[in-house]
């Protein structure tokens, strides 16, 4: 049963890392493009940083309540 919790864990976190370095990719491309370009993808990078570390924080708050409800009933 830890196996598999392990496993879950081990996805969830992959994702997220994929996710987060696939966002920050797009940063080195930006010098070729003009000021105004690059404002707005930068200001786009921005918030997808912001909406990841709100899915961490989401992610977080339910592997914490996985965990309590495993430990309450198992």
């Amino acid at each position: 049963m830890k196996d598999k919790k392990l496993l879950v864990l081990l996805i969830f976190l992959t994702i997220i890392g994929s996710v987060m370095l696939f966002l920050l990719r797009p940063l080195k491309n930006t010098e070729s493009l003009g000021a105004k370009d690059n404002e707005s993808l930068q200001q786009n990078v921005l918030k997808l940083q912001s909406q990841v570390k709100q899915l961490q924080g989401l992610l977080r708050g339910f592997v914490l309540v996985n965990h309590s409800i495993n430990t309450t009933f198992l």
